[in-house]
């Protein structure tokens, strides 16, 4: 069986979609009983066995002009799309992921142009498409309530630490609160400081729960590329008084989001929505509790891994801050249960199932 694979989504700074790509990449390698032949027009310098056309055309067409005579001439028994804007000029199965729908569920976050491309390529997917894999129960339902024809759809988890991270020394710890200024204890919230991410939220649940004496020192840290509501959420923490203690450090990776994870009190995840959701395993990895928004996709894979907070109750998310900065008992709690349900996801399993898809085509 030899799966063709489109590793053209890893670029630039790696989220989740990118990291997705790369990892079930890694996993489906790793098995014994399948050959992984990957295409990009960029080289993936962490990935060298990916063959690489270059092309000057934009990626939407390098997938329908160059992509296809690439796969036929690797002799692909069927193909996988880590995203749903696939080639539509393959003559071979193609199985592509859905990884959320953001763009539908939250649409006044996204422009009209960038809503009207994810919509048809999600169409295109559902038509064309042998299946279309949903990273997360939580994510097929919103699919199919909205698109009732993709009925081709299947649950097939992430593995749960997206991200390649590992514990590291104390001096890598140093550097990186020296580089970012961090005095004591923090807050850590990992994603773009985007609306769909809640950072105003988390500001104010911040502010008031540092309110008390002996709180008044800790920071809260955003690792993020810096979106639509980063100047809102900075307009709050000066309002109510705690924009020195506020720190948005842009997009870190490597190292460094090891060191922020790894010296945390505690990881803030109040997402207004996920498909999934790595930030909560990634810390988990790296012995840090989570508290995080009660989500249909949160609550689906995390579970009673994290403190689950509704995010219509105010006070609710700053109570679990209070706490969790307070109570050590409670953040090892917190842990223990945060690690067993990390073991619940591997990449391994999740390339095993992706396998059992194509392999009807072999």
């Amino acid at each position: 069986m030899r799966i063709g694979y489109d590793a053209s989504p890893v670029r630039g700074n790696r989220t989740g979609v990118e990291h997705y790509t790369v990892r079930l990449l890694e996993a489906l390698r790793g098995l014994d009983d399948v050959e992984i032949v990957a295409f990009s027009d960029l080289a993936v310098p962490d990935l060298p066995e990916v063959v690489v056309r270059p092309s000057r055309m934009p990626l939407a067409l390098w997938r329908q002009v160059v992509l296809p005579r690439l796969v036929r001439d690797a002799g692909c028994t069927s193909f996988h799309s880590a995203v749903t804007a696939m080639s539509l000029r393959l003559r071979i199965p193609v199985v592509a992921t859905l990884h959320d729908l953001a763009w539908a569920i939250m649409p006044d976050c996204y422009l009209r142009r960038e809503r009207a491309k994810q919509r048809f390529w999600l169409w295109a997917a559902c038509r064309w498409a042998a299946r279309l894999v949903c990273v997360s129960d939580a994510t097929r339902r919103d699919v199919l309530d909205r698109f009732p024809a993709a009925e081709k759809t299947v649950t097939i988890h992430n593995g749960a630490v997206a991200a390649p991270l590992d514990r590291v020394d104390e001096a890598s710890v140093r550097s990186a609160r020296d580089q970012f200024g961090l005095r004591g204890r923090y807050l850590l919230a990992v994603g773009r400081v985007e609306e769909r991410k809640n950072p105003v939220a988390v500001v104010r649940a911040f502010a008031e729960a540092t309110c008390d004496p002996g709180l008044d020192d800790v920071q809260l840290v955003f690792a993020g590329t810096l979106g639509d509501a980063a100047d809102e959420a900075r307009a709050t923490a000066a309002a109510l008084g705690v924009a020195d203690r506020v720190v948005f450090c842009s997009y870190v990776a490597g190292q460094e989001i090891s060191a922020l994870y790894q010296s945390a009190k505690a990881l803030v995840y109040a997402s207004r929505y996920e498909g999934f959701g790595h930030p909560p395993f990634e810390a988990l990895s790296l012995g840090t509790p989570v508290i995080a928004a009660d989500i249909p996709a949160i609550r689906e894979v995390l579970g009673d891994g994290g403190e689950l907070v509704a995010l219509d109750s105010p006070g609710a998310l700053a109570m679990a801050l209070r706490r969790v900065l307070s109570d050590a008992g409670y953040r090892t709690d917190l842990l223990g249960r945060g690690r067993a349900r990390l073991e619940r996801f591997s990449w391994r399993t999740t390339a095993e199932a992706v396998t059992e898809l194509h392999r009807a085509w072999a």
